[in-house]
Formats: C-alpha cells, sequence, structure tokens
C-alpha cells in the first residue's frame, strides 16, 4: 500500500480536483505480505485509461477477503472500447509478448502472480452491466499464509 500511496499522491497533486480515489480496505488485511509493485501498476492504469470526457480520473480500490481468496480490485468508472477489450484478452492471455508493445505493466503483474501463487490466482480486468471496468486480483490466502510469497 505504500506505493499505491506515494502514486496517488501524485497524481493528486498532477490532476487536482479532476482527480478523485476513494479506498475501501478490511484492515485486517494490511498485514498480509504480497510483492511490491502489484496493485500500483493497476491504479496507475486505471489513472491512464479510466478518463471520462471531461478529463477526470475516479477510482476506487477494494481489498476484502473470504475463507479462500484475497481480492484486491481497482475500479474506474469509464467503458472499455472494443480495442480496449482486445488488448487486455492479449495481455492476459498465455500468448507470447513481446517487451516493444505498450501496456505490459498488466501482464507482468498476472504472470508475477501465477508464478508466485499457482493458476487458481492472477488478474482479470472486465466491465460490469453499468460499463465500470473492474481490474480484480485474486490470490488464494492459504498461499499468503504459508510464506509462500516474496
Amino acid at each position: 500500500m505504500t506505493y499505491v500511496d506515494a502514486y496517488l499522491y501524485i497524481i493528486e497533486q498532477r490532476f487536482g480536483e479532476q482527480f478523485s480515489f476513494e479506498k475501501e480496505v478490511d484492515d485486517s488485511l494490511l498485514e498480509l505480505k504480497i510483492p511490491r509493485l502489484i496493485i500500483q501498476p493497476l491504479v496507475e492504469n486505471m489513472v491512464e485509461h479510466g478518463v471520462d470526457e471531461k478529463g477526470r480520473r475516479k477510482g476506487k480500490l477494494k481489498v476484502y477477503a473470504d475463507n479462500l481468496n484475497l481480492y484486491i480490485e481497482v475500479v474506474n468508472y469509464t467503458r472499455l472500447s472494443d480495442e480496449d477489450k482486445k488488448k487486455i484478452r492479449e495481455l492476459l492471455s498465455d500468448i507470447d509478448y513481446t517487451s516493444k508493445k505498450k501496456n505490459i505493466g498488466i501482464r507482468n503483474v498476472n504472470m508475477r502472480l501465477r508464478m508466485l501463487y499457482g493458476r487458481t490466482s492472477g488478474l482479470t480486468i472486465n466491465e460490469d452491466k453499468n460499463g465500470t471496468t473492474i481490474s480484480k486480483i485474486v490470490i488464494e490466502i492459504n498461499k499468503l499464509t504459508t510464506g509462500s510469497n516474496k
């Protein structure tokens, strides 16, 4: 969360009233350790791609868990274009993706999560029925508590 908070401070200074971001974080989960630079790239993606027609950026971070998984969601309130959906499918697929292309941050996040925590963990990016874009990380809780994270 330290990296996210530092990034949010910079963005708030840059965009002022054109940027709003809220956090819903279950404080009991703050002691769980996840790798650095897992959440911040998703927030950055929201800032870069979650711009409405008036130039405003509005997002939300939600961190919660159930008995099986830790969930981290970064929400932005803009719709995905068909081109965005295609790019996301490509980035999150298992197809080889060259480093010459842009937006590899989300691909790297997904790959790191799967390498560290297995194929049931990872990143998805979807749009809900209201057109809200939700980037969601899922990590098995038992893999966090067994010390398998770095």
